[in-house]
């Protein structure tokens, strides 16, 4: 039992590489907790162990299948939803780009970003705290009571 704010406005879940579509996923799964959402070098379904192909799975398990769900809810709760990937990853960066094709063709605010590097520690050091950072500005403190 750990203490946090009540209010979703105060809160983020934000996820590197698998942690990404963890993060993502348990998100847009529980948009009444979550007000921002970040994905760094993740991917929007599930794969294999190695990353390298998708495996079967459901609707519920496929951030691309919850874009219309997103869109309808954004009018409600607006969330900060953002999503960054290096130029040289060859396992995620097409899979965030049909993401980002897709949640603009929802008109579903977000922000979407491709970085110079691949799958690696230089791109997710080189810009952790600006990412980080970004996700704080749309953050607001918790209100009293």
């Amino acid at each position: 039992r750990y203490r946090t704010i009540r209010d979703r406005r105060g809160r983020a879940l934000v996820g590197l590489s698998a942690g990404g579509y963890g993060a993502v996923l348990l998100a847009l799964h529980h948009l009444d907790d979550f007000s921002v959402i970040e994905s760094w070098s993740g991917y929007f379904r599930p794969t294999n162990p190695a990353g390298t192909a998708v495996i079967p799975h459901t609707p519920a398990q496929s951030a691309h299948a919850q874009v219309s769900t997103l869109r309808a809810d954004e009018r409600k709760r607006p969330t900060f939803f953002a999503f960054y990937v290096g130029a040289g990853d060859r396992r995620f960066r097409a899979e965030n780009e049909q993401l980002d094709r897709e949640l603009r063709a929802a008109g579903v605010p977000h922000v979407f970003r491709v970085y110079p590097g691949a799958h690696d520690q230089s791109v997710w050091r080189g810009h952790a705290r600006a990412w980080l950072s970004l996700a704080l500005d749309h953050l607001r403190p918790p209100t009293p009571g």
